[in-house]
């Protein structure tokens, strides 16, 4: 008869367990009517740092606790996916330290374990990948920078040990901003333990042109007004000014300060003819060309298509003006 009682005292056991369950609160302790019980309080969501997760991390309230039970070892921490647990299933994890008997537990009726994110490992993620970009192309051609994002650190602070890392993108048409990145991790053996997509943020250094003086709208820079300043830049590039020949005599759309960011739409070509001005204009026709003297009938700056009239046959035509007094009329 024993193997028979012992089955009923089991099954009355797990349905206590269960209607405790149901009321959201769980006893370790042999006898419930015992006076001056602790009642421990267990977190919805379950964060650790360690591989091992241990009574103090998994309570609201730790300080009703031991020091030697608030390290008590009740589960391995997981190390990818987050784990569910029911708090029935969780006090059955415990009852495995005589220590934790005579606790009460109350929680939620399911909790996460989810493995926080290590400093150390994550430092040594970040910069395997960093330092992958940095030795592979395009990234190898410039001074870059990358930026994670709290999601980025959450998934590969959790991979497990390894020793190596390659990166790469999902789309070779953008390199900097935003790119979307598959990085494998793999181990001593050069197994792959993990792969995780992320989405950091590529930044390149570059030098871009400062006005290093007040200058007024009109004029015509020549380099003196400006100095260069590092930046970090993505996929926008803004029209920020970073080669100085791109400037060098050109006119300022506008009064800029000491300090301001030098743009393309800040600049304009120069002028190169004023209204009844003389303009020197080479026509070309294939390998032959010749030059004759026209009139600007209307001011036009390099680049300009502007009305000029045939000084001689006082007939007027279109031309593209180059430089100063220059243009160009192709038959």
């Amino acid at each position: 008869m024993e193997p028979i009682a012992s089955r009923i005292r089991d099954s009355l056991l797990a349905f206590a367990f269960i209607i405790a369950l149901v009321c959201g609160q769980l006893s370790l302790r042999a006898n419930d009517g015992e006076e001056h019980a602790r009642v421990v309080m267990i977190k919805p969501r379950i964060e650790t740092r360690g591989s091992v997760v241990k009574m103090k991390d998994m309570l609201l309230n730790p300080d009703l606790l031991q020091e030697e039970e608030k390290e008590l070892e009740i589960m391995d921490t997981p190390i990818r996916a987050d784990k569910s647990l029911s708090l029935l299933e969780l006090a059955c994890l415990m009852q495995k330290h005589p220590q934790l008997h005579e606790l009460s537990i109350r929680g939620p009726s399911s909790v996460v374990v989810q493995r926080g994110s290590n400093s150390e490992a994550l430092d040594k993620a970040k910069q395997a990948i960093i330092a992958y970009l940095k030795e592979n192309a395009p990234w190898k051609d410039w001074e870059v920078d990358v930026m994670f994002s709290p999601s980025d650190e959450h998934l590969i602070s959790r991979v497990e040990p390894f020793k190596r890392v390659e990166v790469f993108p999902y789309d070779n048409k953008g390199m900097l901003g935003t790119v979307a990145l598959s990085v494998a991790f793999f181990n001593e053996f050069d197994r792959q333990v993990s792969k995780q997509t992320i989405s950091p943020v590529i930044l390149k250094k570059v030098y871009v042109s400062v006005m290093n003086s007040q200058v007024k709208q009109g004029r015509v820079l020549n380099g003196s007004e400006l100095k260069k300043v590092p930046m970090w830049l993505g996929a926008d590039k803004r029209d920020y000014i970073t080669d100085e020949k791109d400037c060098l005599g050109k006119e300022l759309a506008k009064s800029m300060s000491p300090g301001d960011i030098l743009k393309a739409g800040d600049l304009l070509n120069p002028v190169c003819a004023k209204q009844g001005e003389t303009v020197w204009v080479e026509c070309r026709s294939g390998a032959l060309s010749v030059k004759l003297a026209v009139t600007a009938m209307e001011a036009g700056r390099k680049g300009d298509m502007v009305t000029v009239k045939n000084q001689s046959t006082q007939k007027t035509f279109k031309v593209e003006m180059i430089g100063e007094r220059q243009a160009v009329y192709r038959i």
